[in-house]
């Protein structure tokens, strides 16, 4: 009798234990922007010691006769995440062509970051985007 009690305390243990590792919260947040060089956003992230990815798309455009209009120069550009000062996270090299694109940030440190935003090449006036981060 003391050995099937035993068994089902230590059974139920387990299972609580492969239960708590297997449950994660996930997160997805959105930005947008709209960029001349950079921008930093306001909005804060609530991030975990976890990995975290973006899919961002963004789109070159120059000013024309009716206004702002696509771009046939595609410039490029970097999504950062920012902790403060000293705790970031950047993907570069994201094309601003209409084109959705995924990045990996890697495992990051938990707390709040805010999005930033910076055009790395082209000649295009603004760079007019969105994009959301997640992790799972």
């Amino acid at each position: 009798m003391k050995k099937k009690i035993l068994g089902g305390v230590f059974l139920t243990s387990v299972l609580t234990v492969a239960m708590s590792v297997t449950v994660s919260a996930a997160y997805t947040g959105y930005y947008s922007f709209e960029i001349d060089t950079r921008v930093i956003g306001t909005n804060k992230h609530s991030l975990s010691n976890s990995a975290v990815s973006t899919t961002v798309t963004g789109q070159s455009y120059i000013l024309g006769s009716n206004g702002y209009q696509v771009s046939s120069s595609k410039d490029e550009f970097s999504v950062r995440i920012e902790k403060n000062w000293n705790t970031y996270y950047t993907v570069g090299n994201i094309k601003a062509d209409g084109s959705s694109y995924t990045k990996n940030f890697g495992v990051i440190s938990a707390g709040d970051y805010h999005v930033e935003v910076t055009k790395t090449t082209g000649n295009s006036l603004k760079i007019i985007g969105d994009g959301s981060l997640k992790q799972s």
